[in-house]
């Protein structure tokens, strides 16, 4: 089976995580989980069944397992509505082992490595990952993951990751993640968060929780906290005024 076609599922801690908490039979060395069926009716999508997806990037997160999976017997037809349109209940359904990372960087999920995002779709990035997205691609990063976002890309930014973003692109920031925000970018900063714009960038910037911005854009440092006024002007050192 090729990548393009492969089914896949998503789990924590051995456990269906959204909607559930189905305990699967786990793969183990080069043998498949044991079968899972639906003990009486048919499936029907987002409400009995077994859920698979060709888009598994709608479900990642922090400590998450992604999974290929085989299916059988009576099977749903995809919403297109869905945010995710690829997903599909099963009447039976298998794990047959990890997906690799390959696979994963197939349909958008990156761990490690330097990559571009897919266009019009949504791609995670987590560990170690350096990822760019372009135009209206759509990014989800966590961990020290560090994005570039240009264009129209839209991306979410948790725990210690970095975002770089440009043009007319949009951050929502958490935890203690750094955002640094040029041209007419929009961040949306909450938690820990800091936000850096750079010189003579306008983005929009709002600030909740005990998120920060330092402020270059004026050729000096600006510094304000959620639900703070600016504060007084800082003088610039001359390393950090000389790279605008």
């Amino acid at each position: 089976m090729s990548e393009a076609n492969l089914w896949f599922k998503v789990l924590k801690s051995g456990r269906s995580c959204h909607g559930g908490s189905h305990a699967w039979s786990l793969p183990a060395g080069d043998q498949p989980g044991a079968w899972h069926e639906l003990s009486s009716g048919t499936p029907v999508l987002c409400e009995r069944g077994f859920h698979v997806t060709q888009e598994p990037a709608h479900w990642f997160g922090p400590g998450r397992d992604v999974y290929v999976a085989e299916i059988a017997g009576d099977i749903t037809a995809p919403n297109p509505a869905d945010a995710d349109a690829t997903k599909v209940a099963a009447q039976r359904c298998r794990l047959i082992r990890l997906a690799t990372a390959s696979e994963l960087e197939s349909v958008g999920i990156y761990v490690s490595g330097s990559h571009v995002c897919r266009p019009n779709k949504l791609s995670h990035a987590s560990g170690s990952a350096t990822v760019k997205a372009y135009d209206s691609a759509t990014v989800e990063a966590y961990g020290s993951a560090t994005v570039e976002a240009s264009g129209s890309a839209t991306v979410e930014a948790y725990d210690s990751a970095t975002v770089e973003a440009y043009g007319s692109a949009t951050v929502k920031a958490y935890d203690s993640a750094t955002v640094e925000a040029s041209d007419s970018a929009t961040v949306k900063a909450y938690d820990s968060a800091t936000v850096v714009v750079t010189r003579h960038a306008k983005p929009t910037v709002t600030l909740e929780g005990k998120a920060a911005e330092i402020s270059w854009a004026s050729g000096w440092a600006e510094f304000r906290r959620a639900s703070s006024p600016p504060s007084v002007n800082t003088p610039s050192v001359a390393t950090d005024g000389a790279g605008g």
